[in-house]
Formats: C-alpha cells, structure tokens, sequence
C-alpha cells in the first residue's frame, strides 16, 4: 500500500507543568524550627524542529494531541524536583507554523532550526529558608504549562518545479534530472502526490518538485487545493506538454490554473517544454522542444536553469 503523504496538520499541545513546592520541617533541640522543603522542578517544554531527513508530516498524522512531562515535586533538604523532559517534535525542512486565526509564528528552512511551541511551567516554592525560624507552613503550587493548537503547513523548500498534464513525460525527465527514480508507467496519474529529488549541474546542487498530473476537473480542484502551494518557494517553473496535444493552448490552461491559485506564481520563471518531439512538432519561439531519447533540447533546458539560478558550473 502506498504511504500516504501529509502536508498539513493541526495539533495541540500541552507544555508540562511546573512540580509542586515541598512543605516540610523538622524542629530542633533549641525549639525551634528549620524548614527545608525544596522547589518543585520546571515543567518540559515542546519544541518544533527541522529534520532533513523526513519528506513529509506523516509521523504527526494519528499523534495530534502532544504533552510534555511534568516536573517533580520538590523534596527535602531544600532539593528541587526533577524537571519535565522536553518534547521535540522533527518536521520537514520547508514546515510553517501557524496559529489558528493564521499568524504565522515561525517557517523552518535549515537543519536543526528549532521553535519553542510551548513553555513548561515554574516549578512551586517550597518552604525553606535561609535562616531558622518559626515553622512556615508557606509552599506554592506548580505553574500550569502553556497550551496551544497550531497548524503544521508543509511547503517543499525546492527551486524547481515541473508542472503538466498526464502523460506528459515529468517523471522521466525527473530522473535524468535528478537520482530519484520515481515510478513511469503509460497509463495517466501516475504520480500521486509531490515529488521531489536533488538535481546537480556541475558542482552545484538544486531541488527539484514533480507536482502530480493535471488531468479532469474533479483531479483538477484536487490539485488546486493541496498541491500547487508547493509552488512557493520554486525559482523556476517548467511546464510540460508533448506534441500529441497538437497546439500549444495548454500552456494557457496551466498559466490561467496557476494563476487562479496565486496570481504571483506567474512572476517566476516560466519555462514551456514540449516533450516527446520525435513525432511531428513545429518549432516555436514560445517553448522548448525535448526529446530525452536523441537528447534534443536538454542543453537549452539546463542554461535556462543555470541562468536563474546563478550557477557557476558547466553541465
């Protein structure tokens, strides 16, 4: 079964709560007394870190109610409680987080890069003093930690994004881009959810997207509504068609869908490729033509590609 893959999700979270002050005495042979109660220790707080190592928020699907631990009571001798053990929850590079009304509070693009979610509670006061004196039946209680509901919106952190209809060859030219070897087959939809590789051309390095096929408009809306706000963060957009469609109206159709999704999509780069020109294909100014197969317009590609991206290698 294919695992299914998560870009967004609503959690909420309960930072620990700060342990109770101690209230404890005990009386000395002069009559009085030495309180010596200890502090309870800090509640755990909950951080949301990047981990380049996950491609999605799949591990957060069935896990949305998250707590850290509590800290301990205080205890005699003026000892503080053990604090509460923090809660790391790793993400996705690429992973935004937003509040519930849509503040977003934090956009996590490097390893390790961290955000404090919720704080953990003070711990209590015990009742220990400096100084003997009479009995002090004085302690506090632990602080309550923080709570929050947030939202996970995963964004691919990718420079390069390759956009089009079914069948159109985005999975192949995917992998002789990149190491990724996605499936390929003939029949259409092939790809089911984002996609993405490293690319390299010469000794530099840039990510590229496979977003899913366009194809009826059920898919179509599908697609709107999940998947084109990867196209954020892309320098570059490729858009793909091959020469059975017999003109090239569907640039149109993908620039007026992007478009219809965020109008400042269409200020990035575009670049129309049409793939599989072994059959029948009038050269035009507009797009590209490409055959992987006789290597037929991947040159032209990659100097556009090292021109956006002020790359300074030979390919």
């Amino acid at each position: 079964m294919e695992r299914t893959f998560v870009d967004e999700v609503e959690l909420f979270l309960k930072a620990g709560r700060g342990g109770d002050g101690l209230l404890v005495s005990h009386r000395l042979p002069s009559g009085r007394f030495l309180n010596n109660g200890g502090s309870g220790g800090k509640g755990g707080d909950i951080y949301i870190c990047a981990d380049k190592s996950l491609t999605d928020l799949s591990s957060l699907l069935h896990q949305r109610n998250l707590k850290a631990e509590s800290g301990g009571s205080g205890r005699r001798s003026n000892k503080t409680g053990a604090g509460g053990k923090d809660l790391v929850i790793r993400v996705p590079l690429g992973t935004r987080i937003r509040e519930k009304e849509g503040k977003l509070l934090a956009d996590l693009l490097k390893e390790g890069q961290a955000f404090l979610a919720a704080k953990g509670g003070r711990g209590g006061l015990g009742n220990f003093r400096k100084r003997v004196n009479d009995y002090l039946r004085k302690r506090s209680r632990g602080e309550t930690g923080e709570e929050k509901y947030l939202i996970l919106d995963y964004r691919i952190p990718a420079e390069i994004a390759l956009v089009g209809f079914t069948n159109t060859g985005k999975s192949t030219f995917l992998s002789r881009l990149t190491s990724l070897k996605p499936k390929i087959s003939p029949y259409p939809f092939t790809t089911k959810h984002p996609l993405w590789g490293v690319g390299k051309i010469g000794f530099s390095s840039f990510r590229v997207l496979e977003l899913p096929a366009i194809g009826d408009n059920r898919f179509r809306n599908k697609i709107e509504r999940e998947f084109l706000k990867h196209l954020e963060r892309v320098k570059i957009i490729i858009l793909f068609q091959d020469t059975s469609c017999g003109s090239l109206e569907n640039f149109f159709l993908l620039n007026k869908l992007i478009s219809s999704y965020n109008s400042r999509y269409l200020n990035k780069r575009i670049i129309k490729v049409v793939n599989k020109i072994d059959v029948g294909f009038k050269k035009d100014e507009e797009a590209i033509g490409l055959s992987l197969h006789h290597n037929r317009g991947w040159e032209r590609i990659m100097r556009e590609i090292k021109e956006v991206l002020a790359l300074n290698s030979e390919f």
